[in-house]
């Protein structure tokens, strides 16, 4: 729970249910530890020692699904207080000890339900989530597409309305290194990013090369 409530605004709750996959993953290493321990030391294996380890590569792949689902517009694996659906939730969990312990009193629990309409489960139905992401999405490569057109038509314009050497170079040289930096954020392959900025900065000495 965000503890400091800063300038009067309520606290939010935030649980996190990939914790309890850690905690899992940290169970299981240490009764794999006791196994191999036991091995070491009786010469001997163990009765449960390979359920333990398919439990433990299970569980390694359902971990490596949680981290994978944070990039997703709504991380499943959080319960935050300031969404209406999980509200309800934390609500429902709390119910017992919402009047009786005074941390919760100024927690914000999100917009206040229609108890007359069902909430729907993990955000909305198929089609609702479908729709959403399909519009964020959109937005996603609008945002990128203007900041690409940017890229390539800031230093046009100011290459042509300044046309001195100094000009060109200094542009260039700026442009190239922000878009290489822009590029190592939204990309996760090393080579992309050196593609992706090669290719830009061709674009750029073309350009100049034209204009001289």
């Amino acid at each position: 729970m965000d503890n400091d409530a800063k300038d009067g605004k309520p606290r939010k709750l935030v649980l996190s249910v990939a914790a309890l996959s850690r905690m899992r993953l940290r169970k299981l290493q240490c009764r794999l530890a006791r196994n191999i321990i036991y091995m070491q030391t009786h010469d001997k294996e163990p009765d449960d020692w390979e359920e333990n380890l398919s439990k433990y590569v299970a569980a390694i792949r359902d971990n490596d699904f949680i981290v994978a689902a944070v990039d997703r517009s709504e991380d499943p694996f959080i319960i935050h207080s300031g969404r209406a659906v999980d509200a309800e939730v934390l609500k429902l969990a709390l119910q017992n000890r919402l009047d009786s312990q005074d941390d919760w009193k100024d927690v914000d629990f999100g917009q206040a339900a229609d108890h007359d309409k069902p909430l729907p489960i993990g955000g909305g139905t198929r089609r609702q989530v479908k729709a959403k992401e399909k519009l964020q999405n959109f937005f996603a490569r609008l945002t990128l597409g203007v900041i690409g057109g940017a890229f390539l038509v800031g230093p046009m314009w100011l290459m042509v309305l300044h046309d001195t050497k100094i000009t060109k170079l200094v542009s260039t040289t700026v442009f190239v290194f922000a878009f290489g930096i822009l590029m190592s954020w939204r990309l996760n392959d090393s080579f992309g990013v050196l593609s992706a900025t090669a290719a830009y900065a061709a674009v750029l000495v073309v350009f100049v090369g034209a204009n001289n």
